[in-house]
């Protein structure tokens, strides 16, 4: 609980250029009382104070004025990775993931964790392990159970998403190793990768080495598998004898569905491909095109991203806990920015979830809303504002007014200049106007300069008129 307060909690700062009342701080949140986001502040304060250079990170709380974050550069990803890193449950589970089995006198001794306190983390980290099926069970020797292509999936989500590299975990990895695997596994495959993407690759080898190394393999479950018969797998390469194929497989379809930028493989399906393994993607596109309309790319290439994108959310599903604790999308902004998008894509999704259930997380929805971004651009949703302009000015300068507000909400809406004022949603003038009997119109007065003050009224009207028409 403490380590997701202070994880929004810097991100809530982080979006402010000056002290923020720790009220406010407390109803941004929502989930959290006034005691446990004060406490959890004095404990951000100390840990700040203790790891970063002042002129680098720093966080103020004064009684009067609130708490104000201060970042030379923005970059909050050292500082989100020291919280989560010290969090224990954290610290426990990705010491199991990595270990598997470890006696419970050394995991206590190397976490200066008492026996009842490890056993109440542990009762803890298994409620939220439920979606993954696994669980750790307590006794003389601590151990992991459940599916292994689950346990690969979960290190492997939280290696990337907090460490982003194999240097900050919390015990020794032969880096190296698994660097120049990735480069091996690179040139089988024919990726054009640059240094960081075989990063990336190397911690997918890392989750999977060791465990193949000592004799553990991925065994998929049927669903997982009907995905496989119709996928072109290419062969396992020599330098990894000692992996099981579908040991390869389960790292291809990872690469596979991989949507990082410069992983540029594309999803080969044979032309016989079973209809009945394809309907996911195939109720997908029906679902999205018929609220958007056709797909405007490349159609070979858009198909095959939906494809890959429902192959990641299959095989690397995310649960909403972990979801809430990486904060990947700023999803209020979104739907704050684009309603009648957002909304446009709920009707869709709603669809499709309603036959794949299986696709139904908040994750899928986030990873999902971004791929129906990509092909279908948000300007095609985009509601119209018609504006009636009753200033007197001379034409080239009405003419400048218009082009600037056009140009200035060009991405929030379609802003129409109308020659009938019963038409308008907005009317904006340079003088008085009479009131209007149509009470659904929006009036706003601007000065001849159209100043910031007059930019910000119009907008507020606009962000009224943009709800108004999407409810």
């Amino acid at each position: 609980m403490h380590t997701r307060v202070k994880k929004d909690l810097l991100l809530l700062l982080n979006n402010h250029h000056d002290f923020v009342p720790t009220q406010l701080l407390v109803a941004q949140i929502g989930y959290a009382n006034q005691y446990v986001v004060k406490k959890a502040l004095n404990e951000l304060f100390e840990e700040i104070r203790d790891t970063f250079d002042p002129n680098e990170l720093s966080l103020k709380i004064n009684k009067h004025r609130g708490v104000h974050l201060y970042s030379r550069d923005g970059n909050l990803y050292d500082a989100l990775n020291m919280i989560i890193s010290k969090d224990m449950g954290y610290l426990i589970l990705i010491t199991m993931l990595h270990k598997r089995n470890v006696p419970t006198s050394e995991l206590c001794d190397s976490l200066f964790i008492s026996e009842s306190s490890l056993r109440r983390r542990i009762k803890e980290i298994n409620q939220q392990m439920s979606f993954y099926d696994l669980r750790i069970t307590f006794s003389k020797t601590i151990r992991l159970q459940g599916p292994e292509h689950q346990i690969r999936i979960l290190a492997f989500s939280l290696i990337f998403y907090i460490h982003r590299s194999l240097a900050g975990l919390p015990f020794s990895v032969e880096m190296e190793k698994y660097h120049t695997l990735a480069q091996q596994v690179s040139q089988q495959l024919h990726l054009q990768t640059n240094s960081h993407q075989q990063t990336i690759l190397s911690m997918l080898l890392f989750v999977s080495d060791p465990a193949i190394c000592a004799g553990v393999h991925v065994v998929l479950p049927v669903q997982q598998q009907l995905y496989y018969q119709d996928l072109m797998i290419p062969d396992k390469p020599t330098f990894l004898e000692h992996w099981q194929l579908d040991d390869w497989s389960f790292l291809f379809v990872a690469v596979l569905s991989a949507d990082w930028v410069g992983f540029d493989l594309d999803l080969d399906l044979p032309k016989t491909i079973n209809g009945v393994n394809t309907s996911a993607s195939q109720d997908w596109l029906h679902s999205f095109e018929t609220v958007f309309g056709d797909i405007e790319t490349d159609r070979n290439r858009g198909i095959a991203q939906i494809n890959r994108q429902l192959l990641a959310n299959l095989f690397f599903r995310l649960d909403d806990a972990l979801f809430d604790l990486f904060h990947f999308y700023d999803s209020q902004n979104i739907q704050q920015l684009y309603p009648a998008y957002t909304k446009t894509f709920d009707g869709a999704w709603t669809s499709f979830v309603a036959q794949h259930p299986e696709f139904d997380t908040r994750y899928a929805r986030q990873t999902n809303l971004f791929l129906c971004v990509y092909l279908f651009p948000i300007q095609k949703v985009l509601p119209e504002i018609r504006v009636y302009n009753h200033s007197h000015l001379t034409v080239t300068t009405n003419h400048y007014v218009e082009e600037r507000i056009k140009g200035r909400f060009f991405d929030r809406c379609k802003i129409r200049f109308t020659q009938r004022i019963e038409e308008a949603d907005l009317i904006i003038g340079t003088h008085k106007i009479n009131a209007s009997t149509n009470h659904q119109q929006r009036i706003v007065m601007i000065d001849t300069a159209l100043s910031a003050c007059d930019l910000s009224r119009i907008e507020q009207a606009i962000e009224g008129l943009i709800y108004a028409k999407v409810e």
